[in-house]
């Protein structure tokens, strides 16, 4: 329940800027390790951070980006930096 001293228009942030409700952020870039990234819900996370400027570090048993390319562009799955590991 959101408490009434709030006005309906702060909670919503209808004064935010087209690039903010998108999901692009103006602050620094965030690295994020994604465990299991070559998988398919890992792909689809990359894409997303990929898409707000984030840098990606995949962490997988093997590097095996099929399921990359499925969601992303050649030159983004080479933005992709894979880590080795069991």
């Amino acid at each position: 329940r959101v408490p009434s001293c709030y006005p309906v228009k702060t909670l919503l942030n209808l004064n935010a800027t087209p690039s903010l409700t998108l999901g692009v952020r103006p602050e620094k870039s965030m690295r994020v390790l994604i465990t299991g990234g070559y998988g398919f819900i890992g792909a689809w996370i990359a894409r997303d951070l990929l898409a707000r400027g984030d840098s990606v570090f995949a962490y997988d048993l093997k590097e095996d980006p099929r399921r990359l390319r499925l969601v992303l562009a050649d030159a983004d799955v080479k933005k992709v930096t894979f880590v080795p590991g069991d």
